[in-house]
């Protein structure tokens, strides 16, 4: 981060006193060295300022959902409710939730330890959701996308608990498949949202996951069945996505399928 500095002055040969303008704001400091230029001493400041913010702003429970501290959050949530409405006013100016959903999980630890992991987010996303207000789930970061574009990311299906209903992908009660359906049950508008890529949560879902659920996928389509012919910022549906990544894709014989369902398309105009 720069500044962009437009007055200066200089008290002493060693010690200065300035006040200078800014892009964020007009700051003074005192005591530091004139050996730094205009432009060192206004990122130095930057950086204490953050430092700061950091310190005394950002409340613990941004910090548990950053750092995968997620067996903190529940307990947080009921102590200190205010903390769920936080945003950060540093990029990427997101959300304790946001945190939340987008951490990576464990690909590398054994099954029962995925499972422990996973419960503990999907508890620490049901404390958030019901802690926060209404408008946290609708809240962009500077890439404008919601927890929802977040959260389906990163879907991993190779859970060793397989769903109650004996259908696909994988274990829908530890997994972020569970918590997408959360945040959808929260914040179903949010299905309309487009990023800086036109991106919807479900242009994600198809782009960012190896194995995608179909059950999964026909409950958001059949919530905004309009994002079947949506495009992104490079001109691709749903359906393009799919069949580029037709050999990345486990099951995409069955993704194509609700994608050209003809009912789910004919609704598209109705």
């Amino acid at each position: 981060r720069r500044c962009r500095c437009t007055t200066f002055v200089s008290t002493t040969n060693t010690s200065i006193d300035y006040e200078h303008t800014c892009h964020c704001s007009t700051i003074r400091s005192v005591g530091m060295s004139s050996s730094l230029s205009l432009k060192q001493q206004c990122c130095i400041w930057d950086q204490y300022k953050y430092a700061f913010y950091r310190k005394f702003r950002e409340p613990k429970l941004y910090h548990y959902a950053a750092q995968g501290e997620w067996d903190l959050i529940p307990k947080r949530c009921k102590t200190h409710p205010k903390e769920a409405n936080f945003v950060h006013s540093y990029p990427p100016k997101d959300t304790s939730l946001h945190r939340l959903v987008k951490t990576s999980s464990c690909r590398t630890c054994d099954d029962a330890t995925k499972a422990q992991i996973y419960k503990f987010r999907q508890d620490a996303v049901q404390a958030l959701l019901r802690t926060c207000s209404p408008a946290v789930c609708n809240t962009k970061d500077t890439f404008q996308r919601l927890p929802l574009h977040w959260a389906c990311m990163d879907l991993p299906s190779n859970c060793s608990v397989s769903a109650s209903d004996g259908s696909d992908g994988g274990c829908f009660h530890c997994d972020n498949q569970s918590i997408v359906l959360l945040l959808l049950e929260r914040s179903p508008q949010s299905l309309r949202e487009v990023d800086v890529e036109k991106r919807t949560p479900v242009h994600y879902l198809v782009a960012r996951n190896n194995r995608i659920s179909v059950q999964l996928l026909i409950a958001m389509v059949s919530k905004y069945p309009q994002v079947l012919i949506a495009r992104d910022a490079v001109g691709e549906t749903l359906e393009d996505i799919v069949k580029a990544r037709v050999d990345e894709i486990e099951n995409a014989d069955e993704v194509l399928a609700v994608l050209q369902d003809p009912q789910l398309l004919a609704s598209c105009s109705s």
